[in-house]
């Protein structure tokens, strides 16, 4: 299979072109060729390619991806044909989800495809993107400094980091290491800014401390007048810039770089030997395709794999298996199999809502959701071939996992909402299945 983007990333056009593509390939509409009939995506820099007609795969007993939901029947009463079904009705090319209760992973499931042309399936050592998820990994570096006394959550950043970390607009108001991650320092995110510093098939080794001062200090690599809005700690604003400059903070306070801190101090105690940020640190033949979806004609179109100068914020490839190490560890309060990642009152405190009058489902670096009427703390990750779920209930002492190789929450994102859908309803299944662990 042949990719070949139309503009490098970063193009002034990446914007015009994901509206373009994504309302298109969404609706029963074919776009145009687009130069190599490729698109580049801004939050991403990934070009879609229009690739063969690779549903066919599929379980032909099921109903076609896409399929109304009037067309398709009743969906089936078993769990491991209720999920084949969803991901049908939902054009999801792969799955990978885990119940986990009381220390164990009580339940397993793996569905569809890591390579939908080569029909290879998904395991459980399939590495998936699981965009902002990546950022919970970065929050138990970061707060294993604070334990430390390396970092303190509320001084100015620039206490440590070499650089200003001042929003113009406000000179005299810091900004905390706490506002960096419960989205309330003020920063934006410049998708275009983002999207540049994406590239396509190989990883980015963009320093995460160039990137932070080029996006903070007025006239630096990556600054735009846009880039600060809001005076720090008075709205809250969904950021991933802002966790570079959490990175950025973790490896200078540390004195150890954040990808080497990660690895050695969280992903390898968990277990996590599968995962990791950069496509160098993982093992090639485990990592899944990403895909777009073309819901007219029923396919799945192949995405190259990412690299992300914005890293510790959207980067990390991980396993259902590996998610559920980590994610244990979590529920047992910062203790899995033997290992403390971090003391138990540090991971109590961090399910608490830390801005309870700007946002009522921030805790610290963790978000609040329901399901199905029940409460679950953890975060979600989207990106362009990727979705992915990771709740967990730390009063029940449960958690659910989900992630999938499709690019299900993007296309919802611009209203296209079947495949956010279907993984809703296989969350509130698996939420109900739990009941019996």
């Amino acid at each position: 299979m042949a990719f070949s983007p139309i503009f490098r990333p970063g193009s002034i056009l990446t914007p015009l072109l994901l509206f373009f593509w994504v309302g298109l390939t969404a609706c029963n509409l074919e776009p145009a060729p687009l130069a190599s009939d490729a698109a580049v995506l801004p939050d991403s820099g990934m070009s879609l390619d229009g690739g063969p007609d690779a549903t066919a795969a599929l379980d032909a007993s099921l109903p076609d991806a896409g399929r109304p939901p009037e067309d398709a029947g009743p969906p089936p009463a078993g769990l491991d044909d209720f999920i084949r079904y969803e991901m049908a009705l939902g054009g999801v090319p792969g799955l990978g989800v885990a119940i986990l209760a009381h220390g164990e992973v009580a339940w397993q499931g793996t569905y569809g495809f890591a390579d939908v042309d080569r029909a290879l399936p998904v395991t459980d050592r399939t590495l998936f993107g699981v965009g902002s998820i990546s950022k919970m990994v970065t929050l138990v570096t970061l707060l294993r400094l604070v334990e430390s006394g390396q970092v303190d959550l509320d001084a100015p950043l620039d206490d440590v980091l070499p650089f200003a970390v001042r929003n113009p607009s406000y000179p005299s108001e810091p900004l905390t290491a706490r506002m960096l991650v419960t989205h309330t320092s003020g920063l934006n995110d410049d998708w275009l800014v983002l999207g540049g510093v994406t590239v396509e098939g190989h990883d980015n080794f963009l320093p995460i401390a160039d990137f932070a001062r080029g996006y903070v200090t007025p006239g630096g690599a990556y600054w735009a007048v846009d880039n600060f809005q809001t005076e720090p700690g008075t709205a809250w604003d969904y950021c991933n810039a802002a966790w570079v400059v959490a990175g950025a903070l973790v490896a200078q306070a540390g004195g150890v770089p954040l990808r080497t801190a990660a690895q050695e101090q969280v992903l390898m105690p968990v277990g996590m030997l599968d995962s990791g940020f950069f496509l160098a640190d993982v093992d090639p033949t485990l990592l899944a395709v990403p895909y777009t979806y073309n819901r007219g004609h029923r396919r799945f179109d192949a995405l190259m794999q990412p690299g992300y100068g914005h890293w510790p914020a959207t980067g990390l490839r991980t396993s259902v298996s590996d998610l559920s190490r980590f994610a244990l560890m979590l529920l047992g309060l910062g203790s899995y199999d033997g290992t403390r990642v971090l003391d138990t009152a540090t991971v109590e405190s961090s399910f608490g809502l830390q801005v309870p009058t700007l946002s009522s489902a921030q805790a610290l670096g963790f978000r609040y959701r329901g399901v199905a009427g029940h409460r679950y703390v953890g975060h979600s990750g989207e990106t362009i071939g990727g979705s992915a779920q990771m709740l967990l209930s730390p009063a029940e002492d449960k958690g659910i996992l989900l992630m999938t190789n499709g690019d299900s929450y993007v296309r919802d994102s611009f209203g296209f909402s079947e495949g956010a859908d279907a993984l809703e309803r296989i969350l509130e299944r698996l939420d109900a299945e739990s009941a019996a662990y």
